[in-house]
């Protein structure tokens, strides 16, 4: 990279490209500075970001002139008929991510997760440039 500017990329593995999956970037402490759908990347000025994949935000991303940063991400594959709803929860437990039905595949930073169908939930682990099967 050249000039002022640095850049942020989330990239998903090419087979699941997760072309549903809402990113969002702030300026910590301030506004919008972009959003995508599945795999992307935005050029910005140096500073402090929150990027929110799925809802789960990765505060504190650090972007310097003329070099990029990459968020650690990976794929939640959930294997489910069509009229199952079924929700991505944080690692507290609580607070609901993303939800959906049936068949989908979500991508999210790297991380500890529950998956909560039909009122029951169940551990999963979010791992670098890979998709976990549910």
């Amino acid at each position: 990279m050249k000039g002022r500017l640095g850049r942020v990329g989330v990239r998903f593995p090419k087979d699941t490209p997760c072309s549903e999956t809402h990113v969002i970037v702030t300026k910590q402490g301030g506004g919008a500075a972009g959003a995508f759908y599945g795999s992307g990347q935005l050029d910005l000025l140096p500073g402090a970001y929150t990027v929110s994949i799925s809802g789960k935000k990765v505060a504190a991303v650090n972007i310097a002139a003329r070099n990029s940063s990459t968020i650690a991400t990976g794929v939640l594959h959930i294997n489910a008929a069509k009229g199952t709803h079924t929700e991505v929860l944080d690692d507290d437990h609580k607070t609901t991510l993303v939800g959906g039905y049936g068949e989908q595949q979500i991508g999210l930073p790297v991380g500890s997760y529950f998956v909560k169908v039909a009122g029951q939930s169940e551990a999963v682990e979010i791992k670098k440039d890979q998709v976990t099967e549910f």
